[in-house]
């Protein structure tokens, strides 16, 4: 029986123009959709530039939705489309090997395009330039269930549904204090969204919106009204939220000096600071939806470890089956399915596997070259010395030249194995990332090198390091966004009852950026579940921090990298 390949069946919205920025792209196919087939290569949104809109893709059914990531800032340049910019969607469909599959295999008939512009912003704008699911539902912002305020700590504001960020102006916000029956004025606020999540997307009690308003001044114990009369904070349909329905009347709210066990004392602060010296604060676990794991070393920062030899990328996004005569790949993803096989050929010589982010080989990858062609080295990397400060790059030049007959498996993210690698010559195993063995690794004894932390069960446990030199690029040769990423183990230590303070954080964004998020103690590593402020999380005690660095292409070489966590809360004395 023929197989019935995938069809596109509709794309929303309809007209591409002036999409809304926080609007959905929603695909309809005649099958449902492989989430093991949806890749940055398969299903992408980029510009003009080949900088991809940033957000996630939602499987479900026959639909395939893009969520961009919320705008947060002012200027609603930080969401995850442009402002006033033309994207295009493109799908991999037959006869590419890395395109869309449906669940039984079948592929997308053919590779699609569509296009589409953004809504303008600026001054003089005219129009929305966000959907507003839910006209006119009258929501308004107020402060969270009623609980007092202590010096040092910021007020925070909810509403029910997603607010415009460029409504929101620090200058129309006042606080003013109320002593022995008179109002005073006492400060201004710096204000900002902490989060501004689409509705249907939190549970039914969750704030969409959330504001922080930190006082310029600090405010001593005693009564206070935050006011606004003049604020033009609104909705996404441009609904006024300021409390509508309190006929725009000033916020009451009470600061306190006890302590949260109640006993009365001054209030003071205590902090933790991640240090990126002490292996015991993060946790080597991968984070979903990332290449693999940042690094931390001796230098005291979270940064990227790139190999110079992951390549140029040129082969796209590879998925590996059946016989592999190619003697070096250049991919930006490269993976092996689970139940696949992939031969690598009898020939000797150099064989060199390499992506620019994650190596993923779930099926088998094997190599047996043939006994009558050059015999193996011994168990000496390959019998040759190194040369002093000689680089990974240069050692594999040096092993191509000479013929030397290795398989090297380089990843700039992490190199994953939960299936075979089963060789019977000198292995070296690369990552910028980490490697990560659930599987089986098999080669000659004595045979297997690793150039990177990490590892399994199932090794050789005489694996040596290679005194090699991890040469970085001297360009940007990014075909894609490098996204890496760390969590903490949950911090502080002790598990008492935490008033948040906001976080310090410091780093350098270099030619990409950075991002602090701060997830539960407990649970699983889910980028979804993760707030911009630990005081957003649900219950009390110690958090998670998450730290994300992203590389985009371009014509520099020059990651972020962060210096510093600093977590604080107030405490009693």
């Amino acid at each position: 029986m023929a197989v019935e390949p995938v069809r596109l069946e509709s794309v929303r919205p309809v007209d591409g123009e002036g999409v809304y920025l926080n609007e959905e792209i929603v695909l309809t196919f005649s099958q449902a959709i492989d989430p093991s087939s949806v890749a940055s290569t398969s299903l992408r949104i980029v510009d003009a530039a080949g900088r991809e809109a940033e957000g996630r893709w939602e499987l479900l059914g026959r639909q395939a939705r893009f969520i961009p990531r919320p705008v947060l800032a002012a200027a609603l340049t930080d969401g995850g489309y442009l402002p006033g910019t033309s994207y295009r969607v493109d799908l991999g469909g037959f006869p590419r090997l890395d395109g869309l599959r449906a669940m039984g295999g079948e592929p997308l008939d053919r590779s699609w395009q569509w296009s589409f512009s953004t809504a303008e912003v600026g001054p003089g704008r005219r129009g929305f330039v966000f959907d507003d699911v839910s006209p006119g539902t009258g929501a308004h912002v107020s402060f969270p269930t009623p609980r007092p305020f202590y010096p040092g700590e910021a007020l925070v504001l909810e509403c029910s549904e997603p607010l415009d960020p460029s409504s929101l102006r620090e200058v129309e916000f006042r606080i003013e204090r109320v002593a022995s029956g008179e109002v005073g004025l006492t400060c201004g606020v710096k204000a900002r969204f902490l989060a501004n999540h689409p509705e249907g997307s939190r549970g039914p009690l969750d704030p969409c919106a959330v504001i922080e308003l930190m006082p310029t001044e600090r405010l001593e114990p005693g009564s206070y009204l935050l006011t606004g009369s003049g604020v033009t904070l609104t909705d996404y349909g441009g609904n006024p939220v300021w409390p509508a329905a309190l006929g725009r009347q000033p916020l009451a709210f009470g600061v306190r000096r006890a302590s949260p066990s109640g006993s009365s004392g001054l209030e003071s602060q205590a902090r933790y600071q991640l240090s990126f010296l002490d292996r015991t604060e993060f946790l080597s676990v991968a984070v979903p939806g990332t290449d693999g794991l940042a690094h931390w070393g001796d230098e005291g920062v979270l940064s990227v470890r790139y190999p110079k030899a992951a390549g140029d990328g040129s082969l796209g996004a590879l998925d590996l089956r059946g016989l592999e005569e190619r003697t070096d790949l250049h991919a930006t993803t490269l993976s092996v399915g689970k139940g696949a096989q992939v031969d690598l050929g009898a020939g000797s010589g150099l064989r060199v596997l390499r992506a620019q982010g994650r190596v993923h080989l779930a099926g088998r990858l094997g190599r047996q070259i043939s006994s009558t062609d050059k015999p193996l080295p011994g168990p000496a990397i390959p019998g040759h010395p190194y040369v002093d400060g000689e680089s990974l790059s240069q050692w594999l030049e040096r092993a191509r030249a000479e013929d030397w007959p290795w398989t090297v498996v380089i990843a700039g993210g992490d190199l994953v194995i939960d299936g075979d690698l089963v060789v019977n010559t000198p292995l070296l195993l690369v990552a910028g990332g980490w490697i990560r063995v659930e599987g089986r690794v098999d080669q000659p004894p004595g045979q297997l090198w690793l150039l990177s932390e990490g590892g399994g069960l199932r090794m050789d446990p005489t694996a040596t390091v290679p005194d090699l030199v991890f040469d970085v690029p001297d360009s940007n040769p990014l075909k894609q966004t490098l996204h890496l990423a760390a969590v903490s183990s949950p911090l502080p230590a002790r598990v008492i009852s935490y008033r948040w303070l906001e976080p310090l954080v410091g780093g350098r964004l270099g030619a990409g950026r950075y991002e602090v998020s701060y997830l539960p103690a407990t649970g699983p590593v889910d980028r979804a579940r993760a707030m911009k402020h630990p005081r957003l999380l649900e219950g009390e005690g110690p958090v998670r921090v998450l730290l994300e660095l992203f590389v985009p292409p371009g014509p520099l070489w020059d990651p972020p990298s962060i210096d510093f966590v600093t977590l604080r809360w107030a405490t009693g004395r």
